[in-house]
């Protein structure tokens, strides 16, 4: 029996060892481009506060290794005056050029914004404050909004901290205030952070 069973692992093994191993499985180049159109490259987490930089990954890794094969990503970090660091020396804004390889050598470049805290952002030892005016859409009586404000600012925090792990959202919004500053008036959509950020990467 023990023969036996030895004699089917040494099968397994030689028959493991004659498998393919990872490979691009689109069918055209042109349905890899569909497919890499929504797929998004995420660092973990997008606002940091560590002394190096966070590491770079598609949110799905496993669909991005059937369109590409096995990958390689290499990132050029740049600091807030376009000068290429691999260490963050200091808070505030960061650029990411995300060079994406397939197994077949084809590439694809992303372009990502980072934003380093002087310390640990936690929305969950330290809650939001403030009142939220949420649309009357939701058909819950606005009193009841007031009331429970303190449940509805900590789902918004607990939002603000998932985030961070799955976009580049906050990294934008807190680059964009860091850089204004208290003494701006506030912004409308054509300079707000969106806006803000597309001319950084512009120049």
């Amino acid at each position: 029996m023990k023969t036996r069973l030895v004699s089917c692992v040494t099968l397994y093994i030689a028959l493991a060892g004659l498998l393919p191993t990872a490979s691009v499985v689109a069918e055209s180049p042109a349905e890899r481009a569909r497919a890499m159109i929504n797929a998004e490259i995420v660092f973990q987490p997008s606002v940091f506060w560590e002394e190096e930089f966070p590491q770079a990954d598609f949110v799905d890794p496993g669909s991005a290794e059937r369109w590409l094969g096995d990958y390689k990503i290499d990132v050029t970090y740049y600091d807030r005056d376009y000068q290429v660091v691999t260490v963050p020396s200091g808070t505030g804004r960061y650029g990411a050029v995300v060079k994406i390889t397939a197994e077949d050598g084809q590439e694809y470049t992303r372009y990502r914004t980072l934003y380093k805290s002087p310390q640990e952002v936690s929305f969950f030892f330290n809650r939001l404050r403030g009142d939220l005016s949420l649309p009357s859409s939701t058909g819950i009586e606005p009193r009841t909004w007031t009331v429970q404000q303190s449940i509805l600012n900590s789902y918004v925090g607990r939002a603000l901290g998932r985030d961070m792990n799955r976009s580049h959202d906050l990294a934008i919004l807190f680059s964009c205030l860091d850089e204004i500053g208290p003494d701006a008036l506030p912004v409308t959509k054509y300079n707000g952070p969106r806006s803000q950020d597309r001319k950084w990467w512009l120049k």
